[in-house]
């Protein structure tokens, strides 16, 4: 009998052969167990790398969403007493949405609306604060605006995401938000 073994960094094929007094079945069954154990350390400090890079770019948005919070905060309009910010972000990872608008719910009762372009995508997110839920909410904001970007999406009434293929649309998306937030809050249509 012949085996091989791979190499899997190098794939370099190299055969192994018992029966030419090469290896025994059990230096073979070794060396398999060996490579296994070596694949499973190899791949636990990948995912502790992804981990760590997955760490520090939540800590940069974070440091990110500081400022730009303040931003859109004082560029929101107050409707009813709560106040309405709808933006198109540009060219975001999708990932940063959570982050600004968590950051933002800390700022007081919002109802808040975020569009942006990450690789070829369009990340909606929608996010009312507890009282504002009441008025507003996210998942019917989410499922009424979504066409506009040629997507879907849905949630809860406190939150909700979704997402499209058309950043065409964003223009008409946050004017259709604003069209139905503005008359939930009373303050017309």
């Amino acid at each position: 009998r012949l085996f091989t073994r791979s190499h899997a960094c190098s794939g370099e094929i190299v055969p192994l052969s018992w029966e030419s007094g090469t290896i025994s079945p059990e230096q073979a069954w070794d060396l398999v167990k060996r490579r296994e154990r070596e694949l499973a350390q190899t791949e636990e400090a990948i995912r502790e790398e992804d981990k760590q890079v997955a760490k520090k770019q939540t800590a940069d948005w974070q440091k990110k969403a500081e400022g730009h919070a303040k931003e859109l905060w004082a560029a929101g309009a107050v409707t009813g007493g709560i106040r309405w910010i709808g933006k198109d972000l540009g060219e975001v990872a999708a990932g940063y949405l959570p982050v600004l608008a968590d950051r933002l719910k800390k700022e007081g009762e919002a109802v808040v609306f975020l569009a942006a372009r990450d690789g070829g995508k369009v990340p909606l997110l929608a996010v009312c604060t507890g009282e504002a839920a009441k008025k507003v909410q996210a998942g019917k904001l989410i499922q009424a605006v979504a066409p506009e970007v040629g997507g879907k999406g849905g949630g809860r009434p406190d939150a909700a995401q979704g997402s499209g293929t058309n950043s065409e649309g964003i223009i008409k998306a946050i004017a259709q938000a604003d069209r139905m937030v503005r008359a939930a809050l009373g303050g017309g249509s």
